[in-house]
């Protein structure tokens, strides 16, 4: 799918209108939020040399590498366009209480949870913000160009959200935006090496996280770590996503949902859950969470919620085998 040639120009027409432009994304960030904000700001500031373009958010943990945020004061955001990324709703931007009346863009490939923006591009057939970034510079008629560091930050945020292109949301247009991508030095050998890189200490955690699996019915498995857990062995909980793929490895895993104690709960989770072919996303929204059909979030506030999520990823399991025919 194509993004509109009228959006594009729209995006291009505001960003020529404003001095100063700020880019935000959600909290907690990955790497396609942060490789899409980076990426995005690189591409605006070699377009666009005389305009102020700022990073806002905090940088999330264990991804320090990709790049750096700006510092954005409240006045910063006086006559500012705000580009929002990576976002369907507007209470989780990174920041979001330093935007006033300004005129905001989304640009996101998550489904439509709400409308915020006097400009909204949305492609949830994306793999990600960053492909969708991509496909909009590619079909810009040369009105942006890419420059060697903006194509690096999108290939990041690609290679992100499509687990290194394992993720059922790889498409021919992922690649192709990749294509693109690499044909502007995009440094994906660097990019790839430092996703795979492991300090000895995550490597023990995940050791550890590997005796936590437990295997239900119909293809499910858990992952229970508590915050016990994680200052015990020196990590945060930014440092779990390295272990969040981990049951998928299993051959008789369908779908699975790794349980994060929040801090200073008494029993609540967030649940990070992922699936390799039943849609999950219908499971997260009956627990507080949202996302994609293979990668959902969720929030659990008790051992009895948390087990009816488990039970309800069961009977989504046993209907997909069914519809399979397996």
């Amino acid at each position: 799918m194509t993004v509109k040639q009228s959006l594009i120009e729209k995006l291009i027409s505001l960003i020529d209108q404003y001095d100063r432009i700020i880019i935000h994304r959600h909290i907690n960030p990955d790497p396609d939020a942060i490789g899409s904000q980076l990426g995005l700001k690189a591409t605006i500031k070699h377009n666009f040399p005389d305009k102020t373009v700022l990073a806002a958010g905090k940088m999330g943990k264990g991804i320090e590498w990709l790049g750096r945020m700006d510092n954005v004061d409240r006045q910063d955001y006086e006559d500012a366009l705000v580009i929002i990324l990576d976002t369907p709703v507007f209470e989780r931007i990174d920041g979001n209480d330093h935007i006033q009346n300004n005129t905001l863009i989304k640009i996101d490939h998550h489904l439509v949870v709400e409308h915020f923006a006097e400009l909204e591009i949305v492609e949830i057939l994306s793999s990600s913000t960053a492909e969708l970034i991509t496909k909009m510079i590619m079909h810009s008629q040369g009105q942006l160009t890419l420059s060697p560091q903006a194509a690096t930050f999108l290939y990041a945020g690609i290679v992100g959200d499509t687990g290194r292109f394992l993720h059922s949301n790889t498409t021919q247009a992922t690649f192709e935006a990749v294509a693109y991508l690499m044909a502007h030095q995009a440094e994906n050998t660097q990019i790839n090496r430092k996703m795979n890189e492991l300090s000895l200490n995550e490597l023990n955690f995940q050791s550890f996280a590997i005796d936590q699996i437990e295997l239900y019915e119909k293809g499910v498995a858990t992952m229970t770590l508590k915050q016990a857990d994680l200052i015990q062995r020196g990590m945060t909980v930014d440092g779990t996503n390295a272990v969040t793929n981990l049951p998928g490895r299993l051959k008789e895993v369908l779908t699975w949902v790794i349980f994060i104690e929040k801090e200073d709960s008494h029993g609540e989770y967030r649940a990070r859950i992922r699936s390799k072919g039943p849609n999950i996303h219908q499971v997260a929204i009956q627990f507080n969470g949202g996302g994609h059909e293979m990668a959902s979030g969720a929030n659990v506030y008790d051992d009895e919620e948390k087990k009816e999520l488990i039970d309800q990823m069961i009977k989504v399991n046993a209907q997909f085998l069914k519809d399979q025919n397996i």
